[in-house]
């Protein structure tokens, strides 16, 4: 579809903006605006759509490429083009092969790595306003553009109603656009970043109080486990001799987390340290809110289009020994691993029965290849289950578990 083309143009040109903004900080300031990265994005797809037709226009079309080297106001944003130039050419005829949900998501995870690498660089160099002025905008963008395309993908999986897909997409490009025109204003980036700022000025104190709370107990143990060592030799009380020799804590001065934090940033080491476990934090948090909003349940597809086993719900068990029984009533509330559970004891008991099943069998594989074996009423049945539950929206319930159960009795008869 041109719309998922086009978006995913946006995602992948969104990344490549955010990296060369900030990599040529090193040896100058970029002054290209966000208007090139549009133009950019809209001249890749034209060109796109053009070499559909034909090859030999699309080279052609591709010169106007080299207009965007009136944009150049200094040597850093010629060779910042240069290299969009290069890119954007590549993207043309190599880079925009079909792909499908499984490869969008991995896509997405690969883009967060480069963020992540992007954002402890900038920890070390100390040129976080690099990012904050001229990348971000380009990652938010890919963010949004990233998840609105693993979204779309998901859709077309389990729903061909493409009127509903563009509606979506419709709503989605509007936030696209509300994003890029939000965030081309200076103030709204200074907010967004002062937010970020105190939230991870927070993790910091946090942080620190932690570790500081735990090296006081720390030596609270060692200092009693001393004086018990002597008690013993000495023959008195652990008190007598706390209170003979006095703790060594007496003259400890309690720091508050700001003072800790100002003794911390006169440390090299404990500033690193303490800079990528809070960028460490900050990243997994949002990489765990991406995958919530993605609902990502990473699923492959054959050729044929049906669906494909993640390899650990038909693998053996460890040393090929029999899984424990799992019941109903210890199952409350987990009734989909319930189902999954079966469907392996199903598989098990096929191989059993002398059906051969592969790795990369479908659950459609299954089903035809033991229909000969078992009740075939009974079979698809439980596919359908299965799939509802594997690998549609709804979760189980424990009516499914039931009546999933049941069938697979009828098989043992």
């Amino acid at each position: 579809m041109k719309q998922l083309v086009f978006i995913r143009i946006l995602s992948d040109v969104s990344i490549m903006f955010a990296l060369c903004c900030y990599l040529l900080s090193f040896i100058g300031d970029v002054k290209l605006s966000g208007i090139t990265y549009l133009i950019v994005c809209v001249m890749i797809f034209g060109a796109h759509e053009i070499k559909r037709g034909s090859r030999k226009k699309a080279y052609g079309f591709c010169v106007l490429f080299l207009v965007i080297f009136m944009f150049a106001k200094t040597l850093v944003d010629m060779i910042f083009i240069g290299i969009l130039v290069f890119y954007s050419m590549y993207t043309v005829f190599k880079g925009l092969g079909e792909i499908g949900y499984y490869m969008a998501v991995e896509r997405f995870n690969k883009g967060l790595i480069i963020l992540a690498a992007m954002f402890l660089l900038a920890l070390f160099a100390h040129n976080m306003v690099v990012i904050e002025t001229k990348s971000a905008p380009f990652m938010i963008i890919f963010l949004v553009t990233a998840v609105i395309l693993i979204r779309s993908f998901r859709l077309l999986q389990y729903n061909e109603d493409i009127t509903q897909l563009n509606r979506i997409n419709i709503r989605y490009s509007i936030i696209v656009v509300a994003l890029s025109f939000g965030l081309s204003i200076p103030q709204v980036r200074q907010y967004i970043f002062k937010v970020v700022g105190n939230i991870y000025d927070l993790l910091v104190q946090g942080i620190v109080f932690i570790f500081y709370g735990v090296f006081i107990i720390m030596g609270k143990g060692i200092e009693y486990a001393i004086a018990f060592m002597k008690a013993l030799m000495e023959k008195k009380s652990i008190g007598e001799l706390l209170e003979s020799q006095g703790s060594y804590f007496d003259n400890v001065e309690i720091y508050n987390t700001e003072s800790l934090i100002e003794i911390i940033n006169r440390s090299i080491i404990f500033k690193i340290i303490i800079n990528v476990l809070v960028t460490i934090l900050i990243f997994l948090a949002l990489y765990h809110f991406m995958r919530m909003l993605m609902k990502n349940n990473h699923i492959k597809r054959n050729d044929e289009g049906e669906y494909m086993e993640i390899r650990e719900f038909i693998t053996r068990d460890r040393n090929h020994k029999k899984l424990r029984k799992i019941t109903l009533p210890f199952m409350a509330g987990k009734y989909d691993e319930y189902i999954r559970y079966y469907y392996q004891k199903f598989m098990r008991l096929c191989v059993t029965n002398g059906v051969e099943i592969l790795k990369a069998d479908t659950t459609q594989d299954i089903s035809r290849k033991s229909e000969t074996n078992f009740d075939k009423a009974s079979v698809d049945e439980m596919r359908k289950i299965y799939i509802k539950i594997r690998y549609g929206e709804d979760s189980g319930d424990k009516d499914n578990a039931r009546r999933f159960y049941n069938y697979y009795k009828r098989l043992k008869r």
